[in-house]
C-alpha cells in the first residue's frame, strides 16, 4: 500500500499512520478530527501530501514540513494561511511542489517563499492584482523553478517581463 485517498466527514489521522509505509496521502475530501494531524510525523515515507479545506494549526504544520522525504505538498484547498502558517510551510526545505490558494495569502505572506530553494513546480491560484507583482519578486529568487502556474485576477501583460527573468523556467501557465 503506497497511496491512500480518504473520503471522510470526520477522521482521526492517528488510526491511518498504522500504514507507516505510505508515500502520498490524499485528505482533499476528509474533514479532519482537530489536532490529529500532528499524527502525521509517523509517517516517515511520505512524500506527498494533499490537504483539505481545514487550516492546519501550527504545530500541524510543524509535523507536517518535519516529514523528512515530502517532496509535494498541495494546500490548494486550504481555505486560508495566515503569515505564520506559511512561514512554517516555508520551512520545508525539501519541498519540489507547492499548490496553494494564493488569493488568500496576505501580501506579506510571500517573503517566505525565497526559503523553498528546491522548489521546482509552483502553482499560485487565484491570485489577485494587489499580490501578483510582490509574489512574481519573490519567486525570481527560486533558482531550480522549472514550472510555473498563476491563475487569477492578478495576471496581466506587465507580469510577462518580469516572468521571463526565471532562468531556469521550462513550463509556464498563466490563467485568468
Amino acid at each position: 500500500l503506497r497511496v491512500v485517498r480518504l473520503q471522510f466527514g470526520s477522521l482521526d489521522l492517528r488510526h491511518v499512520t498504522r500504514l507507516r509505509q505510505i508515500t502520498e496521502l490524499d485528505l482533499r475530501d476528509s474533514s479532519l478530527l482537530k489536532g490529529s494531524l500532528v499524527s502525521i510525523s509517523e509517517l516517515g515515507q511520505l512524500e506527498v501530501l494533499r490537504l483539505s479545506q481545514d487550516v492546519p494549526a501550527l504545530e500541524e504544520l510543524d509535523a507536517i514540513v518535519k516529514l523528512p522525504h515530502l517532496k509535494v505538498l498541495d494546500m490548494s484547498r486550504v481555505s486560508r494561511l495566515d503569515d505564520k502558517a506559511f512561514e512554517k510551510v516555508s520551512g520545508a526545505a525539501n519541498i519540489q511542489s507547492l499548490v496553494i490558494q494564493s488569493g488568500r495569502l496576505a501580501d506579506s505572506s510571500f517573503k517566505y517563499l525565497s526559503r523553498l530553494q528546491a522548489l521546482k513546480h509552483l502553482e499560485l491560484r487565484s491570485i489577485s492584482k494587489a499580490t501578483a507583482k510582490t509574489a512574481i519578486g519573490r519567486v525570481l529568487t527560486l533558482p531550480n523553478l522549472e514550472s510555473l502556474l498563476m491563475s487569477g485576477g492578478g495576471i496581466t501583460d506587465e507580469l510577462i517581463p518580469e516572468i521571463v527573468k526565471l532562468q531556469s523556467l521550462k513550463i509556464l501557465t498563466l490563467q485568468e
